[in-house]
């Protein structure tokens, strides 16, 4: 990666700098999810706030998100293993410690505790399920980001690749990088993912010449 024309070096090979990331948050906006007639990732967002608001106390909504995630995903399966391996009150519980522990700066505890959870073993889907419940403070990895970057699907990868998007988000905060997301405070640690996965899922080019955007 490029940050302010000085080599950043990270585990993976793309390169990108930091006045693409504008484009590549709005790319993923518009083909994240692929499939047509889903809640974007701005809705589920809005409905994982709305369970943590209600210290996710209404049982329907906590199953329809973790339907709505799993089928957000690309594997919408998964969420009737998740289901019907737990009870839904110890999932609740299990949501609402994970939820603490990440807005108190415990990113991967939070992580190995949604893990705790029969279906939400690999790092995959409880990321995805963790970037939902808290888009300020976590990342979601992936097949696709581990396979083009080379982060170990662990906990240890996820650590290492969370703390390489906080290191990206601290440059286009000091480069103040134009927000192209929904969030209000602007940029967070979830739009730098959001970006990266853009670029190496659709291998956009980057615009030339580079501006500061």
């Amino acid at each position: 990666m490029i940050v302010d024309e000085q080599p950043i070096r990270f585990t993976w090979g793309p390169i990108i700098n930091l006045v693409e990331f504008p484009h590549l948050l709005l790319t993923f906006q518009q083909r994240v999810p692929s499939r047509p007639n889903k809640p974007t990732t701005a809705e589920i967002e809005r409905r994982a706030s709305d369970l943590v608001k209600s210290n996710f106390a209404n049982k329907d909504d906590l199953r329809d998100f973790i339907r709505t995630v799993c089928n957000w995903g690309g594997y919408p399966g998964i969420a009737g293993r998740i289901l019907k391996g737990s009870r839904i009150e110890r999932i609740a519980a299990t949501f609402q410690k994970a939820y603490r522990q990440a807005q108190g700066g415990n990113v991967v505890e939070a992580l190995k505790t949604l893990q705790q959870t029969k279906s939400l073993r690999g790092v995959s889907f409880a990321s995805k399920h963790l970037k939902f419940l808290a888009p300020e403070k976590a990342v979601v990895l992936d097949s696709i980001l581990s396979g083009r970057l080379g982060y170990r699907m662990d906990v240890d990868g996820y650590a290492r690749f969370l703390n390489d998007c906080n290191t990206i988000l601290h440059h286009i905060l000091a480069e103040e990088v134009k927000y192209t997301g929904w969030a209000t405070s602007g940029w967070r640690v979830s739009d730098v993912e959001m970006a990266i996965f853009a670029k190496v899922k659709f291998g956009l080019k980057p615009p030339s010449p580079f501006r500061a955007a």
